[in-house]
Order: C-alpha cells, then sequence, then structure tokens
C-alpha cells in the first residue's frame, strides 16, 4: 500500500526529489533480515526511516505501520526543514 498508493501520489513525489530512497526486501525472514530489524529496533514492515547526512537516524521522524499520503507529504517537508532541503 505505501509503495503504491503514498510513495506514488501527487503531493509526495515531488518531496520525494530530495531523498535517496533505499527499499529492503525482509520478506524471507532470514538471520541477515532479522538482525537488520534488531538494529533498528522494528518488528517488521512497513517502516520508513530517514537518515541525516552523517548517517544519524532522525528517529523522531520515523514512520512505523501504515500512513497515509497526506501525513506522509506532511512528515517530508517537516523533514525536509530539519535538513535544509
Amino acid at each position: 500500500m505505501i509503495e503504491h498508493e503514498v510513495l506514488n501520489a501527487p503531493q509526495v513525489q515531488p518531496q520525494l526529489g530530495a531523498f535517496r530512497l533505499l527499499r529492503f526486501d525482509i520478506t524471507e525472514s532470514n538471520a541477515e533480515q532479522r538482525a537488520l530489524l534488531d538494529r533498528y529496533r522494528l518488528f517488521g514492515p512497513p517502516a520508513l526511516m530517514f537518515f541525516a547526512a552523517n548517517g544519524s537516524e532522525m528517529t523522531t521522524d520515523r514512520v512505523i505501520g501504515e500512513i497515509n499520503a497526506g501525513d506522509f507529504a506532511q512528515v517530508l517537508a517537516r523533514v525536509r526543514g530539519q535538513l535544509g532541503l
């Protein structure tokens, strides 16, 4: 749902150009994928996380679970403001 309905939404698409989007497929639930979930203290998908240029996560803007396009557009605007984009 997030990939098709949120990331492709007209209010979200123009803002995504300021970001590098990385997607992880964790459907196999193997040891490497579980380690990644553990590293970021995630129970599973979906999760949208933002990182500053220095690699530190912007934890207050983390999105866990489903979100609609309008709310995600607001998150993106807030993150862009914090990053000066």
